[in-house]
């Protein structure tokens, strides 16, 4: 076997090795496959009390550092629709989908957030639709709710200056700028906030059609 053979043929196992280490890059935090193992994990890894709760949905994702994520969950003790706790957990991307795994942050706090801290979305009359405008600091919350018939369209929509701004609607879906769907008679809560770290406030507008 010759040299110049021998020479390629080690090249081309530096190649591999180099392809394999590229895809083995962690996934960014705030990865759409990554959310929902996280959302598994949370639904079947967190501790006491927290196991008995129902995961409801997140308040924001934080890039500690590469391949290292924290993330804001939303729970509910099943006590009350409208009351929730917010849990700091952590999580690795650097690991496949199926081992991601969260874990309590040292620093987590429990808070409540319910719907007398929200702020009602009214419309004038003869209006099908109201608009919001506010600011959002990084890793805050603001909470709004609109209440609504039976079997309306929903239609929300979230946009921002530094399109970093989103919204989650509590039993209906997750870190989105755009919702659409069929209502029940209830109060929906409207949680809106930052989906990744910033050292900048976002302005935003909060847009809600029923039809």
């Amino acid at each position: 076997m010759n040299k110049a053979f021998l020479n390629g043929l080690a090249a081309a196992v530096l190649v591999g090795i180099s392809i394999s280490a590229s895809a083995a890059e962690p996934r960014a935090c705030d990865d759409q496959q990554v959310y929902l193992a996280v959302m598994e994990s949370a639904r079947n890894d967190l501790p006491s009390p927290y196991s008995d709760m129902d995961v409801k949905g997140s308040d924001g994702v934080t890039t500690l550092k590469k391949g290292q994520c924290k993330m804001a969950l939303l729970l509910n003790d099943g006590s009350s629709s409208e009351e929730l706790k917010r849990v700091d957990v952590l999580y690795k991307t650097t690991v496949p989908l199926s081992q991601i795994r969260v874990t309590l942050a040292s620093s987590a706090k429990t808070t409540q957030n319910t719907s007398n801290k929200c702020t009602p979305i009214k419309f004038q009359r003869g209006h099908v639709s109201g608009t919001v405008n506010g600011s959002i600091k990084p890793e805050a919350t603001q909470c709004y709710t609109v209440a609504t018939g039976a079997n309306q369209t929903m239609d929300v929509t979230v946009t921002s200056r530094d399109k970093n701004t989103v919204a989650t609607i509590l039993d209906v879906g997750d870190a989105r700028d755009h919702f659409e769907f069929l209502t029940k008679k209830k109060t929906y809560q409207i949680n809106v906030f930052q989906l990744m770290r910033s050292p900048n406030d976002d302005k935003y507008s909060l847009n809600v059609t029923i039809r």
